[in-house]
């Protein structure tokens, strides 16, 4: 009798032939091959030894001439099967060219054709962001086009070829300001004449780098001012003021400069505005249920929701003003100030509410007069939670 392995549980099963399905995990008749003297048998019976394909998503082998038009075990496309081992090999030996390979630069997805899908099949990337892998790009660069210009994004890292940046991003959306052109094609884009570069210049509150023979009037991402910029040079050493040497600092000193160096180490603002910004509308959500609904005990979750984040409120207006000085240098540009005014709202919102809830504890019951008042303030606190909670991911995405 021959036995038969299923490759996705390791089931071995004995008869001439495979069973219809597995009866351990359920997979099909496909997914098992022979064992030990049946691969032996299988080889020896006269029959040619059928081709096997790998899917390059989840690892499953199918054996015949062609693959499978999805995979079995995670529903990949036919596409998305290679062959594997001596199939590959007679597939050279066929005498016919080998098709050129291109890398999804999203997901690392190989495709094996003489052009790069429309999408990607695993993650949807469009045709723009495959780049040609290994033998393929040099039979590129060997067909005689001239190298396209390539341009990096740089929120995100993708690289983009062509004579100029797109418009956005495909990855992460970013605006074609946000581009820049990397070392290599800088360095053919110069004149022949010998002219000097194209100037950089960083912006001295978020980091943006802007190319061009001035800098902007106003930062893309922060809005701070042209001034603001400053020029960057490869060879330019940093500056260092004459009171760089400061005097020594007592114990106290110390272990604030290390508190503070601790909190942006670890992005103590970030993540400390995540509970506000969690619990504030949830506790909306609480007290509309309890006017509607008249219900008592969503009443007392709320307060106690208000009164907590009260708690939380200075030490992320603290750690936000770390933030602001230390790494922002402490420039009042409109984004910080449409920042510090949500803060404020929010901050001073919850004080407002919660000292209104201890004078009148009624006041988010369904019979109070003033109940819709207090629920719209409320909401005023959520709104500018929410701004803030934006603006803040400009500075991260910087988009």
């Amino acid at each position: 009798m021959r036995k038969w392995k299923c490759t996705v549980c390791g089931y071995i099963h004995t008869g001439n032939e495979p069973p219809e399905k597995c009866p351990v995990c359920g997979a099909d008749k496909s997914l098992f091959e022979p064992v030990g003297e049946s691969a032996e048998a299988a080889a020896q019976a006269g029959t040619e030894t059928a081709a096997k394909w790998r899917c390059t998503v989840c690892g499953y082998i199918h054996t015949g001439n062609e693959p499978p038009e999805k995979c079995p075990v995670c529903g990949a496309d036919k596409s998305l099967f290679e062959p594997v081992g001596e199939s590959a090999e007679a597939a050279a030996q066929a005498g016919t060219e080998t098709a050129a390979k291109w890398r999804c630069t999203v997901c690392g997805y190989i495709h094996t054709g003489n052009e790069p899908p429309e999408k990607c099949p695993v993650c949807g990337a469009d045709k723009s962001l495959f780049e040609p892998v290994g033998e393929s790009a040099e039979a590129a660069a060997q067909a005689g086009t001239e190298t396209a210009a390539k341009w990096r994004c740089t929120v995100c890292g993708y690289i983009h070829t062509g004579d100029e940046p797109p418009d956005k991003c495909p990855v992460c959306g970013a605006d074609k300001s946000l581009f820049e052109p990397m070392a290599e094609t800088a360095a053919e884009t110069e004149s022949p004449a010998g002219t000097e570069s194209v100037a950089k210049w960083r912006c001295t509150v978020c980091g943006y780098i802007h190319t061009g023979d001035e800098p902007p009037k106003k930062c893309p991402v922060c809005g701070a001012d042209k001034s603001l910029f400053e020029a960057l040079s490869e060879t330019a050493a940093p500056e260092k003021s004459a009171d760089a040497e400061t005097a020594p600092r007592s114990s106290r000193g110390r272990i604030y400069d290390m508190l503070i160096e601790q909190m942006l180490k670890h992005h103590a603002h970030p993540v400390s505005v995540h509970i506000p910004n969690g619990v504030i509308p949830m506790n909306v959500l609480f007290i509309l249920m309890a006017l509607l609904f008249h219900m008592g005990s969503l009443e007392l979750a709320a307060f106690c929701n208000t009164v907590f984040v009260v708690l939380t409120m200075p030490f992320i207006v603290f750690s936000g003003y770390i933030e602001w000085q230390k790494r922002y240098g402490g420039h009042l540009t409109n984004i910080f100030v449409i920042k510090i005014l949500c803060a404020t709202v929010v901050a001073a919102s919850a004080v407002g509410i919660m000292i209104w809830w201890i004078i009148d504890p009624n006041v988010a019951d369904a019979t109070s007069p003033n109940r819709w008042l207090f629920f719209l303030v409320n909401l005023m606190m959520l709104g500018a939670a929410a701004v803030a909670g934006f603006i803040g991911g400009r500075f991260v995405f910087k988009d």
